[in-house]
């Protein structure tokens, strides 16, 4: 499954956030979800693994790019045969040029973005106008990440 989250959706979530870098210094700083570039299913995980590219500004210093490793859990609402991403938590932040201790204030603020921005965000909706996906939606029950990486699909009996 491809994680398909709008491109629309993360340009919203520009987030203007004040920083306090140490005791003489504070910064105002703007972090803007870009783009998702790679998902993954991890051994020994039971969540969906995926990265997203960011524009981070920090007013007055620092201009750059970098990238969120975030994980969250698969739910599908068989109502609604939509895929949900839940649970949505920020594995690791690389961001070039910039001091550990500042990125790991700016992963801070990024875990609380990346918690309201994309929880309960649909990833995918079966469609009734692809005759696989029409069959899949009047069986499917449930999709879950399994610990060695396998998605587990629980159908319903006919």
């Amino acid at each position: 499954m491809l994680l398909a989250i709008p491109s629309r959706f993360l340009s919203r979530h520009c987030k203007i956030v004040y920083l306090q870098l140490n005791r003489w210094r504070n910064a105002v700083i703007c972090i803007a979800l870009v783009y998702v570039t790679r998902v993954d299913l991890i051994e020994g995980s039971d969540r969906i693994h995926f990265s997203i590219q960011i524009s981070l500004s920090i007013l007055g210093a620092i201009q750059s790019q970098g990238l969120v490793k975030i994980s969250g859990k698969i739910e599908y609402n068989p109502e609604t045969s939509q895929f949900f991403l839940i649970q949505p938590k920020v594995e690791a932040l690389e961001i070039a040029h910039m001091p550990i201790a500042t990125v790991e204030k700016v992963q801070t603020v990024i875990q609380k973005i990346v918690g309201k921005a994309l929880t309960k965000v649909e990833v995918y909706q079966l469609h009734d106008r692809d005759v696989k996906q029409k069959m899949l939606k009047a069986v499917l029950q449930s999709v879950v990440v399994s610990q060695d990486a396998q998605l587990l699909i629980t159908l319903k009996a006919f």
